[in-house]
């Protein structure tokens, strides 16, 4: 039996007011200003990710600039996470200029930013993982939206990630650090241990139909301009399915859909990160930082982000035709969903036995090969009734064992995929 893999994801919030403290954990004990040391220590921790804002950064002219400023500041402040991966995504935050700042940071922006981009990036990283996982996500230094944001981004990506493997969480975070407190001596702090659960797939993943990216302005005519300019750009990009079509098959046990509709979701999440990346107004003078994103991500971003992940860790590549050997082996990530699991087995056991008796020859109406009565005109709820296989929308070539769906009826099933 394989190992299981620890990972440990922690938040970093402003360290420059980071105080050192005597932290404990199974009983052990570490004095630092980073919480997350003294897991570093007791778990043998296979990956560490640090997740942060580039909100520290006082100077920079381009998104990378503040990431990278940002960096610097957790680094020198905080020597445990050199060998951390870091995120630092986009924040909103203000400081006025006062004496312990050189100046005043303005990050303007929607929270739902640092949840978008957080999601994107730790889904490239756990699509790379295999095997098992434990995630244990220290919430310590997270403020205000972080830890909130962050555990609802770990969760979606472990529940996909449960797809093909195990996987647990466990979310802890340390006593406050008293107000005030005079050091030395450090004060005590205990890391508890708030949450512990394994994660097991939901089939409720996000299908929103909305844009990727849409306009952040406050002007009514900015914001226009800003829409023909990202139309404009869009049109010049790959077409690709509508990744709902995709996500709802997979909710709903309808594999031959799911390679149907599968497609490159990773090449529009790239063109969404980099023109949102791109298009960031910086201001920056010797007494003031200014930093406007032109574009937020919209709810569109995450359904991407979500069929790129599933189709990736699934290995479900788009294909018009699917054997039913290959779509026998998929059925296994619906084995902790007994009513999903049964109808999907019973279903293709159903048209393989159809075929082995009654079936010679190339493409023929799957109706023709079913025993029984079969719709000629199913609706929704028999479609889904039959995991998507429906003799009246299905072909099948019985010299190869192949499934498709019949041309004329893609729209409809698009519809019931909606």
């Amino acid at each position: 039996m394989s190992k299981i893999k620890k990972i440990l994801i922690s938040l970093i919030g402003d360290p420059t007011n980071y105080h050192e403290a005597n932290y404990h954990y199974n009983n052990y004990k570490k004095t630092s200003n980073f919480a997350s040391s003294i897991l570093i220590d007791k778990e043998e921790l296979d990956k560490k990710i640090l997740i942060g804002q580039y909100t520290l950064a006082d100077t920079g002219n381009t998104f990378e600039d503040l990431q990278k400023e940002s960096i610097k500041i957790i680094e020198n402040k905080v020597k445990e996470i050199n060998d951390f991966e870091k995120i630092i995504s986009p924040g909103v935050f203000y400081s006025k200029k006062d004496s312990k700042k050189d100046k005043t940071l303005d990050f303007k922006g929607e929270i739902y930013n640092f949840y978008a981009y957080i999601l994107y990036k730790l889904a490239r990283i756990f699509e790379e993982i295999e095997g098992d996982v434990e995630v244990i996500l220290d919430l310590t230094h997270g403020i205000n939206y972080m830890g909130y944001l962050t555990f609802n981004a770990v969760n979606l990506i472990l529940d996909i990630y449960s797809l093909v493997n195990n996987s647990k969480i466990k979310v802890v975070n340390s006593d406050p650090y008293p107000p005030g407190w005079k050091s030395p001596p450090f004060p005590d702090l205990n890391i508890n241990v708030v949450l512990e659960k394994e994660i097991q797939p939901s089939f409720v993943y996000p299908s929103y139909s909305d844009s990727i990216l849409r306009p952040y302005s406050d002007s009514a005519e900015e914001k226009s301009k800003l829409g023909k300019e990202l139309h404009k750009k869009m049109k010049n990009e790959k077409s690709c399915t509508n990744p709902k079509y995709f996500i709802n098959a997979i909710n709903k046990g309808a594999l031959l859909a799911a390679y149907t509709f599968s497609d490159d979701f990773d090449q529009r999440v790239n063109f969404a990160v980099d023109f949102f990346k791109n298009n960031i107004d910086i201001r920056n003078d010797s007494s003031r930082i200014t930093v406007i994103p032109h574009f937020s991500f919209a709810r569109g971003f995450e359904s991407f982000v979500v069929a790129e992940m599933i189709k990736k860790v699934s290995n479900i590549d788009k294909k018009s035709q699917v054997k039913l050997d290959e779509l026998n082996k998929k059925v296994d990530i619906y084995k902790i969903n007994p009513m999903l699991n049964v109808i999907v087995q019973n279903e293709i056991k159903s048209v393989s036995d159809s075929i082995q008796e009654n079936c010679k020859g190339s493409w023929n109406p799957l109706s023709n090969i079913l025993k029984g009565n079969v719709s000629s005109d199913p609706d929704e709820r028999t479609f889904f009734a039959h995991a998507g296989l429906p003799g009246a929308f299905v072909e099948v070539n019985c010299d190869t064992g192949e499934l498709r769906y019949r041309n004329d009826k893609l729209d409809k099933i698009e519809s019931f995929l909606s």
